[in-house]
């Protein structure tokens, strides 16, 4: 690839898209009425059955950190001198 800098910010877009996945499902599950986990985390709410809201959220938070995660490892693959659990080695 000739232009793996051009990358960093559709891989810091790309780490976003998965949490994103399911405030989006809210939305348009909500507004077209459509049978998911957007309507089921909806209906949720206005029932007050906060253990399905809580589970949502909490699932919502490891994609979350598996989204961070994936884009911090192809970050390493796009450009070799960023290592993954590296020292600073350019003290001075």
């Amino acid at each position: 690839m000739p232009c793996r800098n051009a990358l960093f910010p559709a891989i810091t877009l790309l780490g976003s898209i998965f949490p994103a996945m399911i405030a989006g499902s809210i939305v348009i599950e909500s507004v077209f009425n459509l049978p998911g986990m957007g309507k089921l985390t909806l209906d949720s709410m206005f029932a007050q059955d906060w253990p399905v809201v809580y589970t949502i959220l909490m699932l919502s938070a490891v994609l979350t950190i598996a989204g961070l995660l994936f884009a911090d490892m192809l970050y390493s693959w796009a450009d070799p001198r960023v290592r993954l659990g590296a020292e600073n080695q350019s003290t001075p």
